[in-house]
């Protein structure tokens, strides 16, 4: 049973302050996007790969959404969202106090759990405490924060002086306590009566083996997997060859990272065009925007003006923002009403499992040269194409236009 005072506090207010500090959370996982190779100069001689940089925060990341939701439904969000966010505060600060490249990955490791604990609780609580009218308001907002945090945060440490990882997250701490401030304040008016919970969360974590495995909803997954996994490795590729590829091109890492940003507002049309064309027709041409986007990338290359470049970044941003939305839709539908939550905690954990296994394949691409790995990126969204057409066939559920789920 929830009880809240809603009034007091504006819910368009409620919504900004949950979705900048959104916004600033997931940031986490993609700063150390840009500065592999100076990371590597720092750290790589103690003997750790700095790639775990971004595989250790988002791994543990991906388990803490397992955890934190659960965990939510029986200790109450108010409790988990300020207590998760004071950890947080400790642990970006453990950070800025790494010595070596295994103190750094610790850290970062804690960070990421740390910062699982925002994300899948405040939006159970939006859903929760917010007029009904307001929640899909909330719900786009939120995913449009989630996702341009993968270029925001790119665009914030480049344009710092130094480029310093231990400066953006000294500053980075500074904005996690005004966050904290402010949803005490946002929340003040809030409590939750937890009823007595069906199952212990040990019985959620006995249900997620067959979930994960249903007909239903693994292609579901399979595709998830590919979508951040596609993308991370994009930036990744680009940031490690681009001293030569971006300075030929005169354009900035800067410019190409702002250029996705309107690619992401598309994740604002997802529902209606959902409900207009079908959420399965759509999804499939998410994942054939991701195709055209690193396939242009990567013919453009043989050019010597930066457009292609732009253009391809634009589409495989879109591409992403529109699937995030739908890929939710399609697994909060086709699971059982009873296990709803965990299905779409899952979806998280396998999202952003494929965010971590970045740094692998991308190094794994690097001796292809940029044009030759972008190319064979292609792969990952082709694949997901596949697996959800023959899905689609094998279970006689071909798209539609009146179709409104997947």
């Amino acid at each position: 049973m929830i009880r809240s005072d809603a009034s007091s506090t504006s819910p368009s207010l409620v919504i900004a302050i949950f979705a900048l500090t959104g916004l600033v959370v997931v940031s986490q996982l993609y700063l150390p996007l840009p500065i592999m190779q100076p990371l590597d100069n720092s750290y790589g001689a103690s003997g750790w790969p700095v790639s775990w940089v971004l595989s250790a925060f988002g791994l543990a990341y991906a388990a803490g959404f397992l955890v934190f939701g659960p965990l939510s439904d029986r200790l109450g969000r108010r409790r988990v969202l300020l207590y998760g966010m004071l950890s947080l505060i400790a642990a970006t600060l453990l950070v800025t106090l790494a010595r070596d490249g295994k103190e750094l990955i610790i850290a970062r490791a804690l960070q990421g759990f740390c910062a699982a604990s925002f994300p899948p609780v405040a939006l159970a609580y939006l859903g929760e405490t917010l007029p009904v009218p307001r929640r899909m308001t909330a719900i786009a907002w939120m995913s449009f924060a989630f996702l341009s945090a993968a270029v925001l945060a790119q665009i914030f440490i480049l344009s710092l002086a130094d480029s310093n990882l231990q400066t953006a997250e000294t500053i980075a701490a500074g904005i996690y306590l005004v966050a904290l401030g402010a949803l005490l304040l946002t929340m003040r008016t809030y409590s939750r009566v937890t009823a007595t919970p069906q199952g212990t969360v040990r019985d959620s974590f006995r249900r997620l083996p067959a979930l994960i495995l249903s007909r239903t909803l693994c292609p579901y997954y399979l595709a998830t997997f590919t979508l951040l996994l596609a993308f991370v490795s994009f930036y990744l590729l680009i940031s490690s060859d681009s001293n030569a590829t971006l300075a030929s091109l005169k354009l900035s890492p800067l410019a190409l990272r702002g250029a996705a940003l309107p690619g992401m507002a598309i994740t604002f049309l997802a529902p209606r065009l959902a409900q207009r064309y079908g959420a399965q027709r759509v999804l499939l041409a998410s994942f054939t925007m991701m195709v055209s986007g690193l396939l242009y990338s990567s013919l453009s290359l043989s050019d010597s003006t930066s457009t292609g470049l732009i253009l391809g970044n634009l589409l495989l941003a879109g591409g992403v923002a529109l699937a995030v939305p739908l890929l939710i839709i399609a697994v909060s539908s086709k699971a059982p009403e009873a296990d709803r939550g965990s299905a779409v905690a899952l979806y998280t954990f396998v999202l952003f499992c494929g965010a971590s296994s970045a740094p692998f394949l991308g190094n794994t691409l690097e001796s292809y040269g940029l044009q030759g790995a972008l190319m064979m990126l292609c792969s990952l969204p082709s694949l997901a194409i596949l697996i959800l057409t023959t899905w689609s066939r094998i279970a006689g559920h071909r798209p539609s236009p009146d179709s409104s789920t997947a």
